[in-house]
């Protein structure tokens, strides 16, 4: 038995347990598509580079499942992971890129090796918010992950893109807050200071397409 591939496509961008819940659930299933269960660390290895180059994630991830399940102390676990985050980061699969970061993180990465994946999680995080006036939850995770970079590495020579990442997260909030607070205005409730923070001079308003403008206010 086995997940179709288009499931398993779906089930992988969904999960929120991470990679360690779809190799545990991949394994049970006996792992739906190509069968790599025989195949030894340098071959699954091969196979996801090979996959990779020909932009086909679904088997490179089946690989790299395989890998993880059978050999988890490979040294081609450290690699595959990175690849498979910069892949999946490519081809706008945010979620799943992180997930590959974690792996590549708890487990092999030195104080170096951190920064950078935090730094990648940062624009990771803010290349999957695409539409201006949307989802205040994912601006205010976006400037906690941002901050938490900036403290944490004052002096990474990645400091000055996450700043400026976090300038522009931050100017998108108060303009979504602006135009909620204009709503409740227009619905006659005038008791919105909690969306009525200062716009800075000067300042330019999130740029949206016309067809999109209205969809919002």
């Amino acid at each position: 038995m086995g997940f179709s591939r288009q499931f398993r496509r779906i089930f992988r961008q969904g999960i929120r347990g991470g990679i360690a819940g779809v190799i545990g659930i991949g394994l049970l299933a006996g792992c739906g598509g190509r069968n790599f269960k025989d195949y030894s660390p340098v071959q699954l290895h091969k196979e996801i580079l090979k996959a990779g180059r020909n932009n086909d994630l679904d088997d490179a991830d089946d690989a790299f499942l395989e890998m993880e399940g059978q050999y988890p102390n490979s040294p081609y676990v450290p690699i595959d992971a990175l690849g498979l985050a910069l892949l999946h980061g490519m081809e706008g699969e945010y979620q799943l890129a992180g997930e590959y970061l974690d792996i590549y993180k708890k487990r092999f990465a030195d104080r170096d090796g951190i920064e950078w994946a935090e730094y990648q999680k940062v624009k990771f995080l803010f290349k999957s918010y695409v539409n201006p006036y949307t989802d205040e939850e994912l601006l205010k995770k976006i400037l906690g992950r941002a901050g938490y970079f900036l403290r944490s590495y004052p002096n990474s020579p990645y400091r000055y893109e996450v700043a400026t990442i976090w300038v522009k997260t931050k100017l998108t909030l108060l303009y979504l807050n602006h135009q909620i607070d204009n709503l409740y205005k227009k619905l006659g409730d005038s008791n919105t200071t909690i969306y009525n923070g200062k716009i800075p001079p000067n300042s330019q308003p999130p740029d949206i397409p016309v067809y999109k403008k209205v969809f919002y206010w």
